[in-house]
């Protein structure tokens, strides 16, 4: 258990799901990034091979990073 002020993905990373999702030698996590699937999370994450995190500034006009974060 983590306390109420714990950063959003050191809580995500100490639960059992956080741990699976990214661990890639894991059956199921290294299935889905071999498949191509991914978790979509905010730029509270850092991205990885698991995690597909939104851009920081949302794009400011450029057209596919404001693509990227819409999507």
């Amino acid at each position: 258990m983590n306390p109420g002020a714990c950063h959003n993905s050191t809580a995500f990373a100490s639960t059992r799901l956080g741990q699976i999702s990214l661990d890639p030698t894991y059956k199921l996590t290294a299935a889905s990034i071999s498949a191509g699937h991914c978790l979509v999370a905010d730029d509270a994450y850092a991205e990885s091979e698991v995690l597909a995190v939104s851009r920081p500034g949302s794009g400011r006009g450029d057209r596919w990073k404001d693509a990227y974060d819409f999507y």
